[in-house]
């Protein structure tokens, strides 16, 4: 597949993005041109282990494993232009613990190559235990991001992963380790009518600090806690009205 996208020219390497431009603010505009080429060999594993009567612990819902193999490449700018790209393979674990409680596992290597340094590592592996109780309409989770990933990386290392990171570029896995993060969450909804539904979430998510260069001193992404409020209107079988509120 081929993506063309207009960046301003910078000096200094950043870069805003109009995706599928038609009109151009000055003539000095870079292209960046993507080379994208998708190994989408999806693995998805059902492991049957037999119903609540057989087991009595899986209950009719299968442990499921994914692995997501996957290359994509940038060309940025004419003549001398800037690579980058990235080899990832996602891996993700689903196990139900019971009839309401799920355990989810995930993480990846990848490695990233371009300017102006290449570098390869673990991303972080991701923890997951949701709980649903559908007669109560809660839904309650906790996330443990475990600081399995590459971090204290050199000056251009970080320069590579930092241009990785941009969404437009969507490389599926752009980080390497972020530190231990832990969040804690709380959903309730509830029908007000038949075509009329609302809920409320609350979440806290915990940061702690790391290095994400070399001599660089450790960085404190700070801690957040999160409130939303959703209400979604029905006006026919196939649409919906939504609004959300989020502090």
């Amino acid at each position: 597949a081929s993506r063309r996208l207009l960046l301003p020219a910078s000096n200094s390497r950043q870069r805003c993005y109009t995706v599928n431009g038609t009109s151009a603010m000055n003539s000095n505009r870079n292209y960046i041109t993507s080379r994208t080429v998708l190994l989408v060999l999806g693995l998805i594993v059902p492991l049957f282990t037999g119903t609540g009567q057989d087991q009595g612990y899986l209950f009719n819902r299968p442990v499921s494993i994914e692995i997501l193999p996957g290359y994509r490449s940038w060309s940025i700018g004419d003549g001398d232009s800037m690579q980058v790209g990235q080899f990832a393979t996602t891996f993700r674990l689903d196990v139900p613990l019971g009839s309401s409680v799920t355990l989810s596992a995930s993480g990846a290597p990848h490695s990233m190559t371009g300017d102006p340094e290449s570098v390869s590592g673990m991303s972080d592996t991701h923890l997951g235990l949701t709980w649903v109780e559908s007669d109560a309409n809660l839904v309650a989770a906790v996330g443990v991001n475990l600081p399995t990933g590459k971090s204290g990386l050199s000056v251009d290392e970080f320069a590579t992963s930092l241009l990785a990171g941009n969404r437009v570029l969507m490389f599926r896995n752009p980080q390497f380790g972020q530190g231990l993060k832990v969040h804690p969450n709380l959903l309730w909804a509830v029908p007000l009518s038949k075509t009329v539904a609302a809920g409320i979430g609350a979440g806290y998510h915990y940061r702690d600090s790391y290095t994400p260069v070399t001599g660089a001193g450790a960085y404190d992404p700070g801690d957040e806690v999160l409130v939303t409020a959703g209400l979604d209107i029905s006006v026919g079988e196939t649409a919906a009205l939504s609004f959300d509120a989020v502090y």
